[in-house]
């Protein structure tokens, strides 16, 4: 049953990457939790959302209790935010609540700017964007391009695009744009002047961006 074997892969890797925390590796952990949600999510089976679900919240759950350096700090959100913007797979609940947590945690990081670039990243969890399907990619230099392939059950991916409608009804401008309001104010409390103009000009870039895949929201700071 395709159901069972895709469970059983997935509490596997599960397994695997739960050792590794085990064995004080929680950044590498934190990646591999990521990567394997992105997997999930386009492969099409029953409890695809739950175990998205888990393989995030995990990330989230050892980003908060297990990464501590300032720097790795900002590299794992980076990753969590980034990774939250492919998912496609959750409902409302779900993708709140991921939001939500996701915001509050870039808020908590220790310094000001840290916080301020986080934070106006996170805009972008509340205005989602069609996935870009790269086309003529370069096979990777470890796939052998002289042996004959091997036949293999072909995966049932969900590689949907969302509708221009479903786009809308995710997408929430007055969150992404109260986001980037709270970025500027963080910006604002920076004493450094030239990191404060830095931290402006990103906030803004990202008021573009958001602009440019018609946020009107965004209006307020452009």
């Amino acid at each position: 049953d395709w159901d069972d074997a895709v469970h059983k892969v997935v509490s596997f890797v599960h397994r695997c990457i739960t050792c590794l925390v085990a064995t004080d590796a929680p950044e590498i952990a934190l990646r591999l939790f990521l990567q394997a949600s992105l997997v999930i999510d386009r492969v099409e089976f029953s409890k695809r959302e739950s175990m998205t679900y888990e393989f995030v919240s995990q990330a989230l759950t050892l980003y908060e209790e297990g990464v501590s350096e300032a720097r790795a700090q900002i590299d794992s959100m980076s990753l969590i935010t980034s990774t939250l913007c492919q998912l496609r797979c959750f409902t409302d609940d779900n993708r709140n609540t991921l939001r939500t947590q996701c915001s509050r945690a870039a808020a908590h990081l220790l310094r000001k700017h840290d916080q301020s670039r986080a934070v106006a990243a996170s805009a972008h969890l509340y205005w989602p964007l069609p996935i870009l399907m790269r086309q003529n990619v370069k096979p990777s230099v470890m796939v052998s391009l002289t042996e004959k392939p091997v036949k293999t059950e072909t995966v049932r991916e969900c590689l949907e695009q969302l509708s221009e409608s479903d786009l809308k009804v995710l997408r929430d401008g007055t969150a992404a744009l109260a986001c980037l309001d709270r970025a500027a104010r963080l910006a604002q409390d920076c004493m450094d002047t030239t990191v404060k103009a830095q931290l402006f000009m990103n906030i803004l870039n990202h008021a573009i961006s958001l602009r440019l895949q018609n946020c009107l929201e965004s209006d307020a700071l452009c």
